[in-house]
């Protein structure tokens, strides 16, 4: 019964921490409009809503399937802490000019490898989708980014505020 718990309650949370990225990626536009819509207590219901809905989906799709599914986020999971790794060294020694190497650049390169060989033994399945799973985002990378060139960047301000905690409003589009 601690189990079943568990995972509502695990997956509670990672419902509301994804449904306010949508809703933060839409208000920043990122992501389409209506996914910023709050309603009048401030709660971004169609981000929930849309969440809510891609969950049922996959939850239907892989029915009985609990290792492709934990292996494909897995794979997200390990493929963005090697990119992780990989922009500390970019940050601090490109752009800050940093000179502590140990720091800045061995401790990344060693945390690339390690992550990058249990990348390599991951199971294949895993791998293949999510390959294709990140190929699909760079496609909607691209769509994005060829659409939204003449769309300024989002301010400071706007971009740390979220909605309930004042300062949540939504700019036109």
């Amino acid at each position: 019964m601690n189990v079943v718990a568990v995972g509502i309650a695990n997956a509670v949370a990672a419902q509301a921490a994804t449904s306010r990225l949508l809703y933060s990626m839409s208000r920043d536009r990122r992501l389409p409009a209506f996914l910023s819509k709050v309603n009048p207590r401030q709660v971004p219901l169609a981000a929930i809503l849309t969440v809510s809905a891609i969950s049922l989906v996959l939850v239907l799709f892989f029915v009985g399937q609990i290792a492709v599914i934990s292996s494909l986020v897995n794979f997200g999971a390990l493929l963005g802490f090697l990119l992780l790794h990989v922009s500390v060294a970019v940050y601090y020694l490109g752009k800050k000019k940093s000179k502590n190497y140990l720091l800045h650049l061995v401790v990344p390169v060693i945390g690339f490898l390690i992550i990058g060989y249990v990348l390599l033994n991951a199971d294949v399945t895993a791998k293949v989708g999510g390959i294709l799973w990140l190929v699909v985002g760079a496609v909607v990378y691209v769509i994005f980014a060829r659409r939204d060139r003449s769309i300024p960047a989002p301010s400071p301000e706007r971009a740390t505020a979220t909605a309930g905690e004042g300062g949540g409003e939504v700019a036109p589009r």
